[in-house]
Formats: C-alpha cells, sequence, structure tokens
C-alpha cells in the first residue's frame, strides 16, 4: 500500500499521474510532483518478478542449475 497525504487535493477524476516507485514520486498533470515514501528495494524486486511466486521461482531455479 501506498500513502501519498494530499494527493487527492491535486487530482480528478480521470486524471493520469506517473508514479516513480523507487523515488517516491507522483508526478501529478500539471507538472507538479507530490512524495511518498518510497519502496524498499526487496518489494520493488518483486513487483519486477511479476509477484513473490515468480520471483522465488526464478531464485530457486537459479540455484539449483
Amino acid at each position: 500500500m501506498i500513502e501519498c497525504v494530499g494527493l487527492r487535493e491535486h487530482v480528478k477524476p480521470g486524471d493520469g499521474i506517473e508514479l516513480d516507485l523507487a523515488s517516491g514520486e507522483v508526478r501529478l498533470p500539471s507538472g507538479e510532483m507530490v512524495r511518498f515514501t518510497a519502496l524498499p528495494p526487496n518489494v520493488l524486486e518483486i513487483l519486477e518478478a511479476g509477484g513473490l511466486v515468480p520471483k522465488l521461482r526464478k531464485e530457486l531455479a537459479q540455484k539449483s542449475s
């Protein structure tokens, strides 16, 4: 879960935003940036792998080869 205090005051339904989970930034349609606590590297790795199960499968496959 990502908590970004005050974000709702800056966007309206249908607005597009850009999230940078590693740096903890939200780019608003106006170009403004709102900050939140960045995700830790281990969580980013899980997301990049497509979830915990795919990440563990990949790690186990690498260890067994």
